[in-house]
């Protein structure tokens, strides 16, 4: 037998109610949060992919910038062609191919080293962001190896579960 009045029933029912609403909204907030973390996960290891890929790019442009100035060099050294004539126009333009190999290194090198500077932003950022950050007793991060492809595999592996 249920003594009490309808009232207090109906009330019971709407806190019920409200307390499965605010319970699901807390879920799907827990679930967008969830999604925007292996979201910015994803996209750090594809910027890390694409600054690998840069720096071994320029990695190459170094040297055919050293392959640029050899061969300028040894053109500006080389005697002339029997027969033909020494003019001022193909001494200045030789002069220019060398100053410009020589200018275009250093540019190569510098482009180098600001690509290897972002990558280890970006993988030390990552191995931050993922917690898997070992340190020694002063607080120096303990760099054993470096980040090695079936890593960044392992990692996307277990935010995408496809």
């Amino acid at each position: 037998m249920n003594l009490e009045l309808p009232l207090v029933r109906v009330a019971e029912r709407n806190g019920y109610r409200a307390s499965l609403i605010a319970y699901q909204r807390a879920r799907r907030l827990l679930m967008a949060n969830e999604d925007q973390v292996a979201n910015q996960v994803r996209s750090e290891l594809r910027n890390l992919r694409l600054l690998a890929q840069q720096y071994r790019i320029q990695k190459q442009a170094v040297e055919v910038a050293y392959l640029v100035l050899e061969n300028a060099l040894e053109t500006f050294k080389s005697p002339p062609q029997p027969g033909q004539s020494t003019d001022a126009a193909g001494a200045a333009s030789l002069t220019n191919q060398l100053l410009g190999a020589y200018q275009g290194l250093p540019a190569q090198q510098k482009l180098l080293l600001a690509t290897y500077i972002a990558y280890q932003v970006a993988r030390q950022q990552l191995f931050l962001d993922l917690e898997m950050m070992p340190l020694d007793y002063r607080g120096v991060w303990i760099d054993e190896y470096p980040l090695q492809e079936s890593q960044v595999t392992n990692v996307q592996s277990r935010l995408d579960p496809r």
